[in-house]
């Protein structure tokens, strides 16, 4: 035999064929058969899982169940409860906006007499001017008055001074 490649013959090519084709499919089988097993291996603890929490919701829908009755009543209290404490609120509510309503007219009434008080100062801080004016008026009157009475029970001096210039307008010689 020589070193030269031996031709196989179709049969033997069928065979390798036929042998790389079931080893490539036994693979393949292998891998989905590993797949498989992990994938219900999986599953069935899922659904262990899924058996554990629906017999704990079973327990808890017994005791609601058994529960249920006085909790209505219980719970149909505290609604009545509610519905008059939203009642009591309701009224509470439209006795606060009156009495906003009350609070609003007496402050503007409020502001209507503070300008009106605002206004009888000024004519108050007025009559004290006047008053005051009057009372310079009244002493300058009496100063005047005084003054007068003085020159009038002096009339002998004047006439002793007969020769004298007349006085001017205000009282002087010059």
């Amino acid at each position: 035999m020589s070193n030269d490649k031996i031709e196989k013959t179709p049969n033997e090519r069928y065979l390798d064929s036929y042998v790389n084709i079931l080893k490539e499919t036994l693979n393949a089988q292998v891998h989905s058969n590993i797949s498989l097993q992990a994938n219900n291996k999986l599953a069935g603890e899922m659904l262990q899982e899924l058996q554990q929490a629906n017999a704990s919701l079973n327990e808890q829908i017994a005791k609601l169940a058994g529960a249920s009755t006085p909790d209505a009543s219980a719970l149909n209290s505290k609604v009545q409860e509610l519905q008059a404490a939203q009642s009591t609120i309701t009224a509470l509510q439209n006795d606060k906006n009156a009495l906003q309503a009350k609070i609003d007219e007496y402050r503007n009434e409020f502001d209507s007499m503070k300008g009106q008080v605002e206004h009888l100062d000024t004519f108050k801080n007025q009559i004290v001017q006047l008053q005051q004016s009057v009372a310079n008026k009244d002493s300058i009157i009496n100063d005047l008055t005084t003054q007068v009475n003085t020159l009038k029970a002096t009339p002998t001096i004047a006439a002793t001074t007969a020769g004298a210039p007349a006085p001017n307008k205000d009282g002087g010689i010059f």
